[in-house]
C-alpha cells in the first residue's frame, strides 16, 4: 500500500452555474497526491487544491475517477483551461466514455481506472483528500 509515484487525471462530472445558467460539465484535474488506503475494502485517496473547481464538485457529487497513464507525457494537463468555459477533453484531445457504475466519465486513452464513490472528506491544509470505495476498476 501507498503512493504509486505515478500522476493520475481525475475526473468528474457536476452542475455549476455559467454565466447564469444551471449546467452539468465534465471535467479533468492532475494530481500526484493519490494512495491506496485500504484492499478490504478496497478504498483509494486523492488529494486536490481546495480552491480546484474539481474539488467542489467532488464534495457535491461524491463521485470520481482515476485514470492512470503509464507515459507521462499523456497527461499532460494545462490547467489554463476553465472547465466551465471550455471542453478540457476536445482541448487535450482525450477520448471520453461513460463510467458504468457512477454518474462520472472517463478518459478512453488511460490506461487503467478506478470509479470511486467518496465515504469520507478531509480537508488537509491546502488540499482536500478524498477517501473513495472503488465500485470498479480495469
Amino acid at each position: 500500500m501507498g503512493r504509486t509515484g505515478r500522476e493520475v487525471l481525475v475526473t468528474t462530472r457536476g452542475m455549476m452555474d455559467i454565466l447564469g445558467r444551471r449546467q452539468s460539465k465534465d471535467m479533468i484535474a492532475y494530481t500526484d497526491k493519490h494512495s491506496l488506503v485500504s484492499e478490504k475494502p478496497f478504498l483509494y485517496m486523492i488529494s486536490l487544491p481546495n480552491d480546484h473547481i474539481s474539488t467542489k464538485v467532488i464534495e457535491q457529487n461524491k463521485v470520481f475517477v482515476i485514470n492512470f497513464f503509464k507515459n507521462k507525457k499523456n497527461i499532460e494537463i494545462n490547467e489554463k483551461f476553465d472547465p466551465r468555459f471550455q471542453d478540457q477533453f476536445k482541448s487535450m484531445a482525450f477520448e471520453k466514455a461513460e463510467a458504468k457504475t457512477i454518474d462520472c466519465c472517463k478518459i478512453l486513452d488511460a490506461d487503467a481506472f478506478l470509479e470511486c464513490e467518496v465515504i469520507e472528506t478531509m480537508h488537509t491544509g491546502e488540499c482536500t483528500s478524498f477517501v473513495g470505495k472503488v465500485t470498479m476498476r480495469s
